[in-house]
């Protein structure tokens, strides 16, 4: 769920306006891209309450709202991650003895398993096309030949997304572009992209920079932060428990991986954050994201373990508008763009990201 693009760059011939994440009446999945128009294509504003603050991290099904990631393109876990698969045998020391599973553990209300890597289940809501007699249904409704109107403002929104991405190279220091900080560029990097796709990518899956999200925008550097001081709480708890069970003998290295549940960003979560920046709001909005943890830990004889993890970072959100939001900057209704779902003339779409991190520390067990 994210915030979309409202209106492509006014100014520059390109409207942009980002849809403001408001909480539905009755959201089906708050979280979602909201498309073009509103603050991400889609949904996105959870309906999760923040993990840490002692709630359950919510529930899949509530998704973020926008879904960027096709499953396809995600494949193979440990190839899609890009996380280090080379056996430790070939690093100079003793293969590891691999655990396929363990007790689950919990770190600040998000729970983890040990075990091989498995793609979530993620039930996101269908924007425009949303069954509302039943909200979690997750077939989308029916559409219906489009009106001269809307086929006219869906010409207007491609030209203006058109002409975006032709512009998106400029400096923002020309007389003529009225936006933000002259030392930034065009700001819509991303958002403009994802919103042509709504407009011409017939539903197709579609990828995301997750690097870039959890580097440039304010907000997603707290997403990050929270993810991996999770995942390396969660990893310290499982080691713990190998310990205490004698599955952590002195100079033995041993192997797991270790997933988070799907955690969803929202404006009311404190350690996961909606996206704080209009490129970003547009691009995914409110989304669902989660971690995979490969670990590696050998046991020191002064009782420490020397601990190498490699963490993939995941997200994943469906683009489209919802009904009862609108435009975080005008206020803007997101039906202005939802009702091309409806006249069949754009397409909702699931996108995905995911990027690695790397650490190595040694920590104390009792």
């Amino acid at each position: 769920m994210q915030q979309t693009i409202g209106q492509l760059a006014e100014n520059v011939g390109a409207r942009t306006a980002a849809i403001a994440p408001v909480s539905p009446a009755s959201p089906p999945d708050t979280g979602g891209t909201t498309s073009a128009g509103s603050t991400g294509t889609g949904d996105n504003t959870s309906d999760t309450p923040d993990a840490r603050n002692g709630v359950e991290p919510g529930d899949a099904a509530a998704d973020s709202g926008r879904d960027d990631t096709d499953d396809g393109e995600r494949g193979d876990a440990a190839a899609d991650s890009g996380r280090d698969d080379t056996d430790d045998g070939e690093r100079g020391g003793p293969d590891p003895t691999q655990i396929g599973s363990g007790a689950d553990v919990a770190a600040n209300g998000v729970d983890f398993t040990i075990g091989e890597y498995q793609e979530p289940q993620i039930q996101h809501d269908n924007g425009h096309l949303q069954d509302q007699s039943d909200l979690s249904n997750p077939v989308p409704e029916p559409t219906r030949a489009p009106t001269q109107e809307e086929i006219d403002y869906y010409n207007e929104q491609l030209d203006d997304v058109v002409l975006g991405d032709r512009v998106s190279w400029l400096p923002l220091d020309q007389d003529w572009i009225p936006f933000r900080d002259p030392d930034e560029r065009f700001a819509w990097d991303n958002a403009i992209p994802a919103y042509r796709h709504f407009l011409e990518g017939n539903g197709a899956d579609r990828t995301f920079d997750m690097d870039d999200y959890l580097t440039s925008d304010p907000a997603g550097q707290v997403v990050e932060q929270s993810l991996l001081e999770d995942a390396s709480t969660a990893t310290d708890f499982a080691l713990n428990d190998l310990a205490t069970s004698g599955d952590l003998p002195v100079g033995e290295p041993v192997a797991f991986t270790i997933t988070s549940d799907t955690v969803t960003t929202s404006e009311t979560s404190i350690f996961y954050p909606y996206p704080s920046t209009t490129d970003w709001q547009r691009t995914v909005g409110g989304m669902q994201v989660w971690t995979t943890t490969d670990v590696v830990a050998t046991r020191q004889p002064d009782g420490t373990v020397d601990v190498s993890t490699s963490t993939t970072i995941h997200g994943e959100d469906r683009y489209n508008f919802n009904w009862n939001q609108q435009a975080i900057d005008n206020g803007e209704p997101d039906w202005l763009r939802g009702r091309l779902e409806l006249g069949d003339l754009a397409h909702q779409y699931t996108q995905t990201g995911s990027t690695d991190r790397t650490d190595d520390r040694t920590i104390d067990l009792p």
